[in-house]
């Protein structure tokens, strides 16, 4: 059997020395980089399991700048809101307490009365 590999596992032994050579080509990128004193030139891998975001106030909040004016105006529609409310409320009680009281909805956008014929078609 001259000329011809064995192949075990799917692999010809071509293939696994290439990968070998391989392995110790990356191994020794690592170590040459490893021990280089080169600085600047660092490289850190952190598994992302690991990773962790600064909670703590610091120089550059521009999320939290964005979060506090939002926030503001958020108080001035809420502010807004108290202010108005009462004077719905009377709006709503001088509909009860009218000569004709009106006891519909008062939140009631429209009002659609059908009268008279049966067959009735509605279209836009």
């Amino acid at each position: 059997m001259s000329g011809t590999s064995v192949i075990t596992n799917g692999v010809s032994p071509l293939n696994r020395s290439i990968e070998l050579r391989a392995k110790i080509a990356i191994r020794e990128v690592i170590k040459s980089r490893h021990t280089s004193q080169r600085l600047g030139e660092k490289l850190i891998v952190v598994p992302i399991g690991q990773l962790f975001i600064k909670a703590l106030k610091g120089e550059n909040m521009l999320p939290e700048n964005f979060k506090h004016k939002y926030h503001g105006m958020d108080l001035l529609k809420v502010n807004e809101e108290v202010r108005v409310a009462p004077l719905e409320n009377l709006k709503k009680a001088a509909r009860l307490v009218a000569d004709n009281p009106v006891l519909d909805d008062p939140d009631t956008d429209k009002k659609v009365i059908v009268k008279g014929t049966s067959n009735i078609t509605v279209t836009d």
